[in-house]
């Protein structure tokens, strides 16, 4: 059986210069600090309101819409 990979399409690897390398991997240590999940949980929490909000507004306006929609006549 033939692979189907060519040389063309192999993998390739590379890696971020130094100091972004370094600012990367703090990042993700910070990450992982209580107070980093912390944040984050309250940040997500208001995002998913905020989204539940605007996805309920906008499925009231639809309805409101179809229902106020004139219909046509037709001649």
């Amino acid at each position: 059986m033939k692979s189907a990979r060519t040389r063309t399409d192999a993998r390739k690897v590379s890696f971020l210069p130094r100091d972004l390398h370094d600012i990367q991997s703090e990042s993700r240590t910070d990450q992982k600090t209580q107070e980093w999940l912390s944040r984050y949980a309250l940040r997500a929490a208001i995002e998913a309101r905020s989204a539940s909000s605007s996805t309920a507004t906008a499925c009231a306006s639809a309805a409101t819409a179809t229902r106020t929609r004139p219909t046509s006549s037709r001649s």
